[in-house]
């Protein structure tokens, strides 16, 4: 995994961080906790963000043709990504079942890191994308006893343990 970091360069692993808080964060929120635990989260992806930069440092960043690909590639999924989610929110909202919500923008957002596994290339991406994936589902098929705040957790852990192997 150690030459991962060169392939993604910062700013995937700084994305991968935010949204960790951001999964972290609605999760807390679904608990019932304070907003004052926000902090935690936050803290963990600013540490995170601080080393990927700090292990950034010296890398050659892409050629300006590869940037754009990468960009397009990534626009394209994020695209697809967002639309699926949106449809996701509307199907659980017309189904009277807005506690699967998470659940479905979990497996929305793991099924969109498969493209990019195999286009950016990220073979690490493979795996996030497939425990995202399988968290989704879980929450969606067994929401007794997968709650959307355990969705919520399970994907921060599994995108901040995603930057931590990006990083090793």
């Amino acid at each position: 995994m150690a030459g991962e970091l060169k392939s993604t360069g910062p700013a995937g692993p700084i994305i991968l961080s935010v949204f960790g808080a951001v999964w972290a964060i609605l999760g807390l929120n679904f608990s019932g906790l304070s907003a004052a635990m926000w902090l935690g989260p936050i803290a963990i992806s600013v540490m995170l963000i601080l080393i990927v930069i700090w292990r950034s440092r010296g890398l050659t960043p892409p050629l300006p043709e590869e940037g754009k690909r990468i960009a397009k590639l990534v626009g394209i999924w994020s695209g697809v990504e967002g639309v699926a989610i949106f449809v996701s929110i509307n199907l659980c909202v017309s189904f009277g079942s807005p506690n699967l919500i998470l659940a479905a923008i979990c497996l929305m957002v793991g099924l969109h890191f498969l493209p990019l596994a195999r286009w950016l290339p990220v073979p690490l991406y493979y795996l996030s994308g497939a425990l995202l994936s399988a968290l989704g589902i879980a929450g969606l098929l067994a929401s007794n006893l997968v709650s959307p705040s355990l969705v919520a957790f399970g994907a921060a852990l599994i995108l901040w343990i995603t930057v931590v192997r990006i990083l090793t």
